[in-house]
This record gives C-alpha cells, structure tokens and sequence, in this order.
C-alpha cells in the first residue's frame, strides 16, 4: 500500500512539472506569436508610411499591447528572478513591445503618449540593459519633437552614462556610441557649446577603448575619438588617436591607413605626408583590395600640387594595372582627363572624357564627366555643343533613375539632374525632378535639403506663393529642430501675408 502511494505521489509530481513546463511553453508560444504579428504590421507599415491609416497603427500596437497583457512581467515576476529561458524570452518580447509601441506613438506624434508609455517601462524595469538605454534615448527623442530641448540633454547625459555602466565590447550600439556628436550639435544650437563638451565626449570614448583595442567596441570608439577630435581641428590628435588602431602584428589596419593617407591628402593639404602614407600602404598592404586607391591617391597628391605629367604617368599606371577594377578605373579616367585638361589639351582631355562616359556612364565620375564637357563648351561660348551634352547628360541620368530610383547611383543622378535643369532655367522640370525623387524616397534624410531647394524655386523663380508657402510648412513639420526651420517659419508667414493681400 506504501509503495502504491508513493508511486501515485510521484506520478502526480511528474504530471504536475509536465503540465506546468506546457504551460509555461504555451505561454511563450502565444506572446512570440503575437510579438512577431506585430513586427509584421510594423513592417508593412514602414513600407509606406504616407499611405499608413491610425487604423493601421492601432492594429500594430494592440499585438505589442497583447505581449504586454499576457506577460508575467512585471506582474508575477521580476526581471531580477531566477529565470529559466522560456522566462528570458518572455522578457525580451516584454521589453521590446514597450519600446515598438512608444516608436510607433511617435510616429503619430502622439508625444505625450510615448513618453508615459517610456515611463512606464523605466518604472517597470530597472536593470540597466540596453533596452533601458535606448528608452532613455526614445525620451530624449519624444522631448526634442516636444521642444524641450533642455529635457532632452538631460535624457541623453544619462544614457551614455549607462552605457559606459553596461555594454557589450563584440556588438557596440552604434547609435549610443555615437550620441556625444549629437549631444554637442544640440548644445550648439542652443548656443550654449563650450569646449567642455568636447573634453566630455573625449573621456567618454576613453573609458570605452580597451588596450589594446582589438574588440569592435573599441574599434567604434577610437573611429568616434578621432572623428571628434577631427572635428575640433586637433588634427595630430586625431592621427595619433588613429595610429592606435593596429593589428596583432602591430601594423595599422588598412581601412585606417588609407584614412589617414586621405586626411593629409584632403583635409592637412600636406602633399608629400599623403603620398608618404599612400606609399606606406602599398608596401604594408600590395594585395589588399584597397591597394589600388593608395596609388591613386599618390596620383592625386601630385594633381593637386599641379605637377599633372606626373600625376598623369601615376593614373595612367592604376589604369592600367587594374584595369578589371570597376571602381578605380572610373576614378583614374576621369583624373586622366582633369589632368590633360590643366595641362591645356582639350582635345586629349575630351577624348579621355568621352570614353569614360560611354564604357561608364552609371559610375560617379561618369556623372559627373558628361557635366564637365558641357559646362566646358557653355564657357568657351559654343551654345550647340554645350546642348548636346547637356542633352545627353539628361538622358544618361533619367535612365540611371528609371533603372532603380533607390540606388545610391540614382540619388546622384537626380541631384546632377536638377542642377542641369536649374542651368537650362527650366524650373519647372528641376521642381517636378526634386518631388519625384522625395516621393520615391519617403524615408531619405536629404529630404530637408530638397524641400529648402524646392521652396526657393516656387518662390523665387515659378512665383508660386502657394506651393513656396506649402512647401516650407512641410520643412517645419518634416524638420522641426533643424536650425534653418525658424528662416523657412519666417518665409512661409511672409508668403502667407502676400497671398492675403497683406505687404
């Protein structure tokens, strides 16, 4: 009888662990699920956001809310619990779904709305992770759209506090490592920068470099010391801090040499350090992919000293000796060219022109080559060949669009493409050119560029009040912290005075 009991009391324990470990599985099935409903809503959402419904987001949110819903945390259980790795995945689609409906309140400018939904998940979870600080910076986000750009800073101070609390050295947030750029910019424009600020964001990269720094973090971090220094003008500084980056062997890494070769070459102007640090890499580095950009920076060291035959024998070396390159043989054409035309051989110069914009006419300098020619003839007075390059140049770039307007090469030739409109003073074509580009490109960043252009040419020069005016509102909406939205704020109430009959 004993045994019989003892034997039931073991069978109850083991369907009593059965059934909760399903439960447990259940329960994560159904907020994986709902999560991953959401990342699609979310998703198709992005894929066009101007045709996006508040129905559409509602739909997005309430999967995310359903995560929230049925999740234990922090209802039953805490972040800090022994957890076994049902429970950890529980809490990751926890978190994340606090963190997507914020976004997505922001997206509907619902600010209000997404800094209590930021608030409450800091009051719910405290361990300092990476999802806390990216809602911290979700914060400083929703204050700036707010205006207060005072909250912000304070938001943003304190997620790279945490940061430098709690990181990971093999998957740098990139977005954090980078803040202190922002952080300044923000401080500039509020008009109160001091160099403090760059003795902060200095310290700040310091305490994230290991030495040696060989893990990706600290790779991120000297890139962002350097560029920081850069940017402060404390040039050796900044190649010192560069030098630092070396492999096992001690020998710079080539992307970094290459940089630095190009911040004598560009930025110092200090010719024969360049060409110094060209030759460096090519003897470090003869087979790298990079090797044959170092030789063409020798050449253009000697092109911009005017020592052309020189710079001519070394393009015309790369040419030849990479002449499977698609990148470099573009680049050294088209310097083949520059170089016969400062030496005064227009002839040889528009012929090595012309077989670079017929063998690559998709490549920048290809672009960039039909342009020249053109603009060339419109100098010299000769109004018929001017035209047909510009003709041609037309063509060339409205077939690079048509092929795939969201292609880096088709953002080029839309840009070249209105200034060859804005030439021919055919504004409405380079008005019609720029909004077609903003509607294939909902999401671009150079938006604000665009609309500030597009203003000026309703303004200015189709007289278009309505369109200037409709156009500058939409820069204040789209860019609200931008420096220039107070100028277009004053444009678009000046132009709405003129269209009420007002001076």
């Amino acid at each position: 009888m004993k045994k019989l009991l003892w034997l039931v009391t073991l069978i109850s324990t083991l369907l009593f662990l059965t059934c909760s470990a399903d439960k447990n599985l259940s329960k994560r099935y159904e907020i994986e699920k709902a999560y991953q409903l959401g990342e699609q809503f979310r998703e198709n959402l992005y894929i066009n956001l101007q045709a996006a419904t508040p129905e559409d987001y509602q739909k997005a949110i309430a999967y995310y809310q359903a995560v929230k819903d049925e999740s234990p945390f922090p209802k039953s259980l805490s972040e800090t619990d022994s957890l076994n790795q049902d429970q950890k995945e529980i809490l990751d689609y926890t978190k994340l779904s606090y963190i997507r409906i914020s976004e997505l309140l922001m997206n509907q400018k619902k600010f209000d709305q997404a800094l209590s939904e930021a608030n409450r998940y800091l009051a719910d979870f405290s361990v300092n992770d990476l999802n806390r600080q990216m809602m911290h910076l979700r914060k400083g986000e929703v204050y700036e759209l707010k205006q207060l750009p005072d909250s912000a800073l304070v938001e943003y101070e304190q997620v790279l506090d945490e940061y430098l609390q709690n990181h990971e050295r093999d998957k740098p947030a990139t977005d954090l490592v980078r803040l202190p750029f922002y952080v300044i910019a923000l401080y500039a424009n509020q008009e109160d920068f001091n160099p403090e600020h760059i003795s902060r964001a200095a310290g700040f990269y310091k305490k994230l470099i290991a030495s040696p720094p060989d893990d990706q973090l600290s790779q991120l971090a000297t890139q962002s010391l350097a560029d920081l220094y850069l940017r402060d003008k404390q040039f050796e500084q900044c190649i010192a801090t560069l030098e630092t980056l070396v492999d096992s062997t001690g020998k710079i890494y080539p992307r970094v040499l290459l940089g630095i070769a190009d911040l004598y070459l560009a930025v110092k102007q200090d010719y024969p350090k360049a060409r110094e640090v060209f030759h460096q890499f090519v003897e470090l580095y003869p087979k790298d992919d990079l090797a044959p950009f170092a030789q063409f920076g020798v050449g253009k060291a000697y092109y911009e000293e005017k020592k052309y035959q020189k710079a001519l024998d070394v393009f015309s070396r790369v040419k030849q000796d990479y002449s499977a390159n698609p990148r470099a043989v573009p680049a050294t054409q088209f310097q083949i060219g520059l170089s016969y035309y400062r030496m005064g051989d227009w002839d040889r110069a528009k012929t090595e022109l012309d077989w670079l914009i017929s063998n690559y006419p998709e490549s920048p300098e290809g672009m960039k080559a039909v342009a020249f020619v053109a603009d060339y003839f419109r100098q010299q007075k000769n109004q018929k060949l001017s035209q047909t390059y510009l003709d041609k140049a037309i063509a060339q770039y409205k077939q690079i669009i048509a092929r795939d307007p969201k292609t880096p090469q088709a953002f080029a030739a839309n840009q070249l493409l209105t200034e060859v409109y804005v030439t021919l003073k055919r504004w409405e074509e380079a008005a019609g050119q720029l909004e077609e580009f903003m509607k294939s490109t909902p999401n671009d960043p150079a938006h604000a560029e665009i609309l500030l252009l597009l203003g000026q040419l309703y303004e200015e020069k189709l007289k278009n009040l309505l369109k200037a005016n409709q156009t500058y509102a939409q820069f204040m909406m789209k860019f609200p912290q931008d420096p220039r939205a107070k100028e277009a704020l004053e444009k678009a109430m000046k132009l709405s005075l003129q269209m009420q009959g007002g001076k």
